[in-house]
């Protein structure tokens, strides 16, 4: 409970600074490491990873996320990722216990809203809307394609996240992110788990590869 207040209380500071902070000194892009283009209108894509727990687990998950920047501060984007808990937990099927694994993909729509995006290093603030299924396997040792799945069940949720990123080049962008995952079954339960087992802290990196030093040049020339 301690974490999850800390994290809005840190979702809220950056969402107040970023509001107040409008000070934009021209269009340039900034970057760490080959100097500066100017940007309006970006589009990205790229891998992510992330440690999060799930079923007090410690889990990994590994997706991707395509996306367009408007105006250098609203983003509209797709996110997918598959978790896995990375140990198995004794679970009860029916009143047999056993030794379980979990393992589930989401994806959805993802919005954010990019706080001075032409710096080097800036903040940025997203929420996720995801849905997808989550299943839960027998077998301790066993490889994937060996285990019975027990369960499967559909899932949807929600996931807010503040980050912090760098754009190392103009065409590569690093996001440090910290976000919280709400996810539940839309029927019923996961065997007897519950949202809280299922929800939690998230930390990873997303790496985003786009046009972000050269789209308005390009489109200047298309145009003439």
């Amino acid at each position: 409970m301690f974490c999850k207040k800390v994290f809005f209380l840190l979702l809220c500071s950056v969402l107040a600074v970023n509001a107040q902070d409008d000070d934009r000194k021209g269009d340039d892009f900034q970057t760490l490491f080959n100097g500066s283009l100017e940007s309006k209108t970006v589009f990205y894509g790229g891998p992510l990873v992330e440690y999060t727990k799930i079923i007090d687990q410690n889990a990994l998950a590994v997706g991707g996320q395509l996306g367009v920047i408007f105006k250098g501060r609203y983003g509209l984007g797709l996110v997918g990722k598959g978790f896995t808990a990375l140990d198995s937990f004794r679970g009860k099927d029916g009143d047999v216990e056993k030794d379980m694994r979990l393992s589930a993909g989401v994806g959805g729509i993802s919005l954010s809203y990019v706080g001075n995006f032409n710096r080097a290093v800036h903040f940025s603030i997203f929420s996720n809307v995801l849905a997808g299924r989550g299943n839960i396997y027998e077998g301790k040792d066993k490889s994937k394609k060996d285990r019975e799945r027990i369960v499967r069940k559909t899932l949807w949720g929600v996931e807010p996240g503040l980050g912090i990123e760098f754009n190392l080049t103009d065409f590569f962008v690093v996001n440090a992110v910290v976000s919280y995952r709400y996810l539940t079954p839309t029927e019923g339960k996961l065997l007897d788990f519950e949202a809280t087992d299922l929800s939690g802290i998230s930390a990873g990196l997303q790496f985003k590869f786009g046009n972000f030093g050269k789209f308005n040049k390009y489109m200047r020339k298309i145009r003439r």
